[in-house]
């Protein structure tokens, strides 16, 4: 397919609007969802095998509807770009704690022991400087440390 002439532009998106109230929709930002619930005694290290997915969020100042859309698709077609999500603290210290479960699967257990040693240092009485210190005993058990 040819690319349109320089003198015709392709048009740009026209805002998302609520399918209520006819209302532009507002981006408040991208929601991760998971499928799943903790697996007991493995606790966040079952969190490897669940599904995720992020969606964007647009909701309607008028009537509050609220439309998800899968981030990363389609967003060509959305005229309001959503900016770099914000990183929360709970995301920061469950991305430290999947590096450490994911090492500790691959047998990598001096470095899975080093993550999980810093989580507890860097996020102390969290429910997941808890687990990896459960993670960090049964580590060391295994190893008779």
């Amino acid at each position: 397919m040819a690319a349109p002439p320089p003198s015709v532009r392709a048009a740009a998106p026209s805002p998302l609007l609520c399918a209520r109230c006819d209302t532009a929709l507002d981006f408040v930002g991208t929601k991760r969802f998971h499928e799943g619930s903790r697996w007991g005694v493995l606790g966040d290290l079952g969190e490897l095998f669940v599904k995720r997915e992020r969606f964007d969020v647009f909701v309607c100042p008028r009537c509050g509807r609220v439309e998800f859309f899968v981030d990363g698709i389609g967003e060509e077609y959305r005229a309001q770009p959503p900016a770099a999500p914000a990183v929360t603290a709970e995301e920061r210290v469950d991305t430290v704690f999947q590096e450490a479960a994911q090492l500790e699967a691959q047998g990598e257990l001096p470095a899975a022991v080093a993550r999980y040693e810093e989580l507890v240092a860097r996020y102390p009485g969290t429910n997941f400087a808890r687990d990896a210190e459960q993670r960090l005993r049964m580590i060391r058990d295994k190893l008779n440390l």
